[in-house]
């Protein structure tokens, strides 16, 4: 891992002899960080970022600085670099995922998420920023596919079971969704979710 990283930031920086000030300027990141001090931790690389604009350390450095700031436009920009920069890397996906979660940005979730599922097909945190994205744009037959997928590797994962549940309810799987539901109460009793779910599905599964 550590000779990938330096790999990857050397790429864009050729000269050892740069070695002392690069490491001075993410020490100062790191420490300005650590005191809640984004703006400074920004600012200590951005100096090497107007020399090596397309390493791909610094712009996940600075995507994760300016997302945490709340700069998202930003962050926006410097998770994009990233993606051109090194296509296959998983890391600045899932934190570019987060933040494309958080602003509903779904379609671009989808898409995001997909591309993570091409290069590790069962990875955990992919798989489940997928099932969410699916769902919310109404795309059920794939979430249940991707929820079942999941599931046969973490059989009693409630994430991936309440996908599934919600999935087979919107398809209309009454009898389905409410087996998946009374397995996701014996795992997590108090999920009200799931309780809701179980009194309002309970009568018309009665009836199938």
């Amino acid at each position: 891992m550590k000779g990938r990283w330096v790999l990857l930031f050397f790429l864009s920086c050729p000269s050892l002899l740069l070695a002392g000030p690069i490491e001075e300027a993410y020490k100062a990141s790191y420490q300005a960080e650590a005191l809640g001090n984004l703006e400074s931790a920004i600012k200590a690389v951005m100096p090497l970022y107007q020399k090596y604009p397309n390493g791909y350390t610094l712009n996940y450095r600075l995507a994760w600085l300016f997302y945490n700031q709340g700069a998202l436009a930003n962050a926006d920009f410097h998770f994009k670099k990233t993606l051109v920069i090194s296509p296959t890397a998983i890391e600045n996906r899932l934190l570019y995922a987060s933040m494309l979660n958080t602003q509903k940005r779904w379609a671009e979730l989808e898409q995001l998420a997909l591309e993570m599922v091409k290069t590790d097909y069962y990875q955990y945190g992919a798989n489940l920023y997928l099932v969410t994205s699916l769902q919310v744009q109404g795309k059920f037959e794939l979430a249940k596919k991707v929820s079942l997928k999941m599931l046969a590797l973490y059989p009693t994962n409630t994430q991936f079971l309440q996908e599934l549940g919600e999935a087979q309810n919107s398809l209309g799987e009454a009898d389905a969704a409410l087996r998946v539901f009374t397995d996701l109460l014996v795992l997590q009793p108090d999920n009200l979710e799931a309780q809701s779910a179980i009194k309002a599905l309970a009568p018309s599964a009665q009836l199938h």
